[in-house]
């Protein structure tokens, strides 16, 4: 009954005879012509009729051998039927890929599409419980510390004598089992619970006033098929009522795998009725305390062309089921439905067998039906545990490729979401938060004594071991100086020139000088106007200071300059140069131009014309006025044969500069 419980279920279809609902019928779509037949007998009639006719009935017989579990002459019978170009249809072709999945191949009708997300990722460990038997045993659900499981284990003279001819089991009945494992008593539930055929799964409402079971019907329907229907029981008084068959059941189709949510009063269950995407599909019913509404199919979102069962919510409400869905990981396998998106459960939830039927205990266990390494007619109980997964940032230097220790990390996602601050280990690393999956965009500031802030929006972290870990190798840039910080508080910056430089003694305009050359000769003048300047050492020294400080912030300022412009910045500069008035407005103002050459020279060269494809696009723009000695303040000395104040003089040097302003459109 694990499969599917189709028309009497999935795969069973060829041997059932009349009743329908193994475990394996439950979880596998049987094709209807599978179901209650003897599968043994079954299969040495398709053989010859194989080796008589390929033709006819070679996918058929392929299906057979796969529910069977003979994987490898199946998988022979798949491919002999697609070289004979025989047509298949979307659940063949599903169950050819499947079964190539379980022996490690492909299959020519294998799909990845993305229709299932792979991003919630637990950190699990699962074992076999130990109330699984050789029997069938599945669909576990945990009520109230009792395990409640489907089996069609064999413990009673009963169950001795009904053998259901399509696996040749005992027909399946409800089990409760304490958490030790220890076999529990039923009194608390309807005495008739159990009956001569297949009886479950079943759901329990939370305070015991309603009981929702999967029953057989008693006879077979038109095309000779027993069906499965939903009975419900309802507590009044503490005592019981009869049976109630579900409104919407129908001998010509099943209804299977109940689940109630107690916190809406909502039945959640798995149909082949009419109607839907295709196979079984998932629906809902509200419940009122006397009537059932409606069944409203779950949509497309959740719904495909092949089999969707075994609903069943987790503690926060979360929607999860099994799909044989042909992307899925090779048979069922259990999704996680949320914010729209189906998550397919990594392994070792899911394997390339069947996995299915969740149920849990809390937020963090709980158990599922799996046949994985198992005979084709057996499923057993597993336990898991499960937590989140460690999300960690790993810094190390650019450079150096070593830890980056003491670094401070501000953090933040948007859905969910989740903020804070901590600090990387001697390691460079530092864990964030734990989750299922990735909370992605994570948007980070990464500051350091030292150093500037760094801001990083981190799209994918990297799995390793059972860690989530994304490596950044940030150039955290050294504090800014307080030249540069000056500049970038003022808005503008200064650049300094020696008496009647470039170019002294002519009357260019232009220069092929570059400003960088005239600093460094400039600076080695210090000596000499220490002892020529009117004024102190210590007034000419600061006037040097500032020399070097404007050269400081020229070079910051066009890596800055680059890294605006590249982050697709538009950046408007403006100039202005200015001369002493030592002499006449005319060559002053033919200075004051050679300056500005000198400096645009060494901002078009600088890192081999880095920023000229900026001014070719228009994303730089400048602008220059030359100010000669226009705007010299008064008093200051013109007189040639003064020159510790004209030449040499603190005041004097000031005004010989080039002002360069920027701002960023």
């Amino acid at each position: 009954m694990k499969r599917i419980y189709t028309s009497i279920i999935i795969l069973s279809a060829m041997v059932l005879m009349v009743i329908q609902p193994s475990a394996m019928a439950q979880r596998n779509t049987i094709p209807d012509h599978l179901v209650g037949v003897d599968l043994h007998s079954l299969q040495k009639l398709y053989q010859k009729k194989v080796e008589m006719e390929p033709d006819s009935l070679l996918v058929p017989y392929a299906d057979l051998l796969f529910f069977k579990g003979n994987l490898e002459e199946s998988l022979q019978m798949y491919r002999k039927a697609d070289s004979l170009e025989l047509p298949m249809t979307s659940a063949q072709k599903r169950n050819f890929s499947h079964v190539a999945k379980r022996l490690g191949q492909t299959s020519p009708h294998d799909q990845e599409t993305g229709y299932f997300s792979d991003g919630w990722q637990p950190l699990v460990r699962i074992n076999e419980h130990c109330i699984s038997s050789n029997s069938e045993d599945f669909a576990p659900f945990f009520w109230h510390d009792v395990l409640f499981i489907t089996s069609s284990r064999a413990d009673t003279k009963k169950r001795q004598r009904n053998q259901y001819a399509f696996t040749g089991n005992a027909f399946l009945n409800i089990y409760a089992f304490d958490t030790d494992c220890n076999r529990k008593g039923t009194d608390f539930l309807p005495p008739d619970l159990n009956t001569s055929l297949h009886d479950g799964p079943m759901a329990i409402a939370k305070d015991t006033s309603l009981v929702i079971i999967t029953r057989n019907y008693n006879q077979p329907n038109e095309q000779s098929l027993q069906n499965l229907y939903l009975a419900y029981y309802v507590k009044e008084n503490g005592q019981w009522g009869k049976e109630q068959v579900f409104p919407y059941s129908d001998p010509d189709y099943s209804l299977q795998h109940p689940y109630f949510d107690n916190e809406n009063s909502i039945l959640y269950f798995s149909s082949d009725r009419p109607g839907g995407y295709g196979g079984f599909d998932l629906y809902m019913s509200k419940w009122d305390g006397e009537n059932w509404s409606e069944p409203e199919n779950l949509g497309s979102e959740v719904n495909s062309e092949f089999d969707e069962v075994f609903p069943s919510l987790s503690p926060d409400g979360h929607l999860f089921f099994a799909s044989n869905h042909i992307e899925s990981m090779g048979g069922l396998s259990i999704v996680l439905f949320k914010d729209n998106t189906r998550f397919l459960l990594p392994e070792p939830f899911n394997t390339v067998y069947d996995d299915f039927a969740i149920t849990f205990v809390d937020e963090a266990s709980g158990y599922i039906s799996s046949n994985r390494g198992l005979a084709a007619f057996n499923d057993n109980i597993f336990h898991f545990d499960m937590r989140p997964i460690p999300f960690v940032l790993r810094i190390v230097d650019s450079e150096t490729q070593q830890p980056i220790a003491g670094l401070n990390v501000a953090f933040q996602t948007a859905d969910p979401a989740i903020e804070g601050m901590t600090v990387t280990s001697g390691t460079g690393e530092v864990t964030l938060f734990e989750g299922y999956e990735q909370p992605m965009p994570i948007k980070l500031i990464l500051t350091k004594e030292g150093y500037l802030p760094v801001e990083e929006e981190i799209l994918a972290f990297n799995r390793e071991d059972e860690r989530w870990i994304v490596q950044l190798t940030p150039k955290l840039e050294p504090e800014l100086s307080p030249p540069i910080r000056q500049a970038i508080e003022d808005g503008y910056f200064v650049l300094y020139f020696d008496n009647d430089y470039p170019d002294p003694n002519t009357w260019k305009s232009q220069t092929d000088e570059n400003y960088e050359d005239l600093y460094r000769e400039y600076i080695k003048n210090l000596p000499e106007f220490i002892e020529k300047s009117a004024n102190s050492r210590q007034e000419v020294t600061a006037l040097f200071n500032d020399i070097e400080n404007g050269m400081e912030q020229l070079q910051w300022f066009m890596q800055h300059l680059l890294d605006e412009l590249e982050d697709g910045k538009n950046i408007v500069l403006s100039f202005t140069s200015h001369t002493s008035p030592i002499a006449t407005d005319r060559y002053n103002m033919l200075l004051s131009n050679r300056r500005f050459a000198a400096v645009k020279n060494f901002m078009t060269a600088w890192e081999n014309g880095a920023i000229l494809r900026f001014m070719d696009n228009g994303s730089l723009e400048y602008s220059h006025v030359a100010k000669g000695s226009s705007e010299a303040k008064p008093g200051i000395s013109s007189d040639r044969d003064n020159e510790p104040e004209s030449v040499y003089g603190v005041d004097a040097s000031k005004e010989r500069r080039v002002n360069i302003y920027w701002d960023v459109k």
